[in-house]
């Protein structure tokens, strides 16, 4: 198995190598939020055009794997704290609902 580089964006947050405030404030809420949004957006057009279910599932819930790491990255953050746990919570449970 291939081992990351240390300054790896993935490995970098799974170290706790991020400070909690870079995670919840610019991964979690703005790109991940970005991402989910596209994601969602995407998922509505293929159901628009009739697309496969499947497809529009697929697309839709295609960046909960990258969420569910943000959200574990964060608990693993130096300086975690309860504040930022519970806007990673309210934040993961509605990017599933969206």
């Amino acid at each position: 198995m291939k081992v990351l580089p240390d300054n790896h964006f993935f490995s970098r947050r799974w170290r706790g190598q991020v400070a909690w405030n870079v995670l919840l404030w610019r991964d979690i809420l703005s790109i991940g939020t970005l991402i989910n949004l596209t994601m969602t957006i995407l998922a509505l057009a293929a159901f628009a055009v009739e697309a496969p279910i499947g497809l529009a599932l697929v697309l839709n819930f295609s960046p909960l794997p990258y969420n569910t790491f943000l959200l574990l990255a964060l608990w693993r953050a130096p300086g975690f704290n309860t504040f930022s746990a519970v806007v990673a919570a309210v934040w993961f449970t509605m990017m599933i609902v969206l």
